[in-house]
């Protein structure tokens, strides 16, 4: 007999066997994940393949996973017998076809819009033997509904949208993420709801998106800052930017503004105060453009201007700071707000090793893996850095600079930049903006 492999919401899978869906939530949504067998990996270009699901609860995410799952077995069946030109058209074809019900003839119809298509009279048997365990799974979602099989569930009754960002803010702020994140996301969401007339949530749609997006082509950059623009509500910047005509918003910064709605937009989905996310599959970039390098590192010849010693003498001796960071940093490749937020006790010997330990317990990190332990090399020892440790110890200090860089008005390290520190030497350096940490490591 056939062997058969049970998918966890019942699917028997047949002859291939196939490894479950795996779920993944990401703030743009959620993706299943699967595992291509290792015989047609190269055939297919890839270890795994992942695709996003619609918006849904739980139970019907896996319940589309397991499909998708059954027709990618078939599909893996079909390249092993009868190799095709192009096998990721037909992977895409048939993963297309899973997520969004088209799987050919049969259909069995189940409770609160539930519908399972198979393509043949065998799979069609298979499925019904299984159907009891996928109705069990779906019990929760639709215990309380008499909802027609041939429509999906209602969202809920939603809010208005002025109080749903007002919430939304709220719980985001919950969660903790760092000031700059917190600060940023409710830049980009309030602007939205000061652009957009107050409505029902659940009448949002791609026309208000576009209307952001258009407003975004408008929107002045550091508006927020500029005396033409200071005071005024959003709608004004918007009419005098379109009189005066001045430098926009970069394209990464447009994106990353409706990155940040598009995570509001999820929140809602979620609730079932909103069908979809209208701003799903929306890119002003590709990957590529996305993730290139946004400015150049420092010459050889440029490092040598900032580091020459009577520059160093004039500019950086007046705060521990000024002269310290720029050390770390380019021995270290650390980001200046992580050494900026240093503690005294952070400077310390693991294994007989000396370095510093890079840790959440002294301020906000980018993200887990930030979380380390640095060794330092003996250009910095040799600097003097275990005598100022211990001379601040000894005045009972708790900060590694407690000269200020550490709560800095924009967040550690902000009086680090290149120009507060050596400006003699970056005047003539084309790119004068803040040393970041992905130019000032060597």
């Amino acid at each position: 007999m056939p062997k058969h492999e049970t998918v966890p919401l019942g699917i028997v899978s047949g002859i291939v066997s196939m490894a479950k869906a795996l779920l993944l939530d990401r703030p743009s949504g959620t993706f299943a994940r699967f595992l291509v067998p290792q015989d047609l990996r190269a055939s297919v270009g890839r270890r795994y393949l992942v695709r996003r699901l619609p918006p849904s609860d739980r139970d019907r995410s896996r319940l589309i996973g397991a499909c998708m799952r059954y027709a990618l077995g078939k599909a893996f069946l079909k390249l092993r017998k009868d190799p095709v030109s192009d096998p990721k058209k037909l992977i895409d074809d048939v993963l297309k076809a899973a997520q969004e019900g088209r799987v050919q003839e049969y259909i069995i119809q189940g409770p609160n819009g539930f519908m399972l298509k198979v393509d043949d009279a065998a799979d069609h048997a298979r499925a019904m033997e299984a159907l009891p365990v996928i109705l069990e799974s779906l019990a929760p979602a639709s215990a309380s509904t008499n909802a027609s099989p041939a429509q999906s569930a209602p969202a809920k009754a939603a809010p208005m949208l002025h109080a749903s960002i007002a919430l939304f803010l709220t719980q985001f702020a919950e969660k903790n993420p760092a000031a700059a994140t917190l600060l940023e996301t409710r830049h980009s969401v309030e602007l939205f709801r000061d652009l957009t007339r107050d409505k029902p949530l659940a009448e949002v749609g791609v026309e208000e998106c576009d209307a952001f997006r258009a407003a975004l082509s408008l929107w002045p950059a550091r508006a927020r800052v500029l005396p033409d623009y200071k005071g005024l509500t959003p709608r004004a910047i918007i009419a005098k930017a379109k009189k005066l005509k001045p430098p926009g918003l970069n394209v990464r910064t447009k994106e990353k503004h409706l990155d940040r709605l598009r995570v509001f937009f999820n929140w809602a989905v979620q609730r079932r105060w909103m069908s979809t996310n209208p701003l799903t599959g929306v890119r002003l970039q590709s990957k590529a453009q996305k993730y290139a390098p946004k400015r150049r590192g420092f010459t050889r010849d440029e490092l040598k201007r900032l580091f020459d010693p009577a520059l160093r003498r004039e500019h950086c001796l007046t705060e521990p700071s000024k002269f310290w960071l720029p050390l770390l940093a380019i021995y270290t490749g650390a980001r200046l707000r992580e050494l900026a937020q240093l503690r005294v006790v952070d400077v310390r010997q693991i294994a007989n090793v000396w370095g510093i330990d890079i840790t959440a317990d002294a301020g906000s990190l980018k993200n887990a893996a930030s979380q380390r332990f640095v060794p330092l090399p003996d250009a910095i020892f040799n600097a003097g850095l275990l005598d100022y440790v211990q001379a601040l110890t000894e005045r009972s200090f708790d900060r590694l600079f407690p000269d200020g860089s550490w709560d800095a008005k924009n967040g550690p390290g902000d009086r680090t930049s290149g120009r507060a520190l050596l400006p003699g030497a970056i005047a003539t350096i084309e790119h004068r903006t803040r040393i970041k940490r992905h130019r000032f490591g060597l």
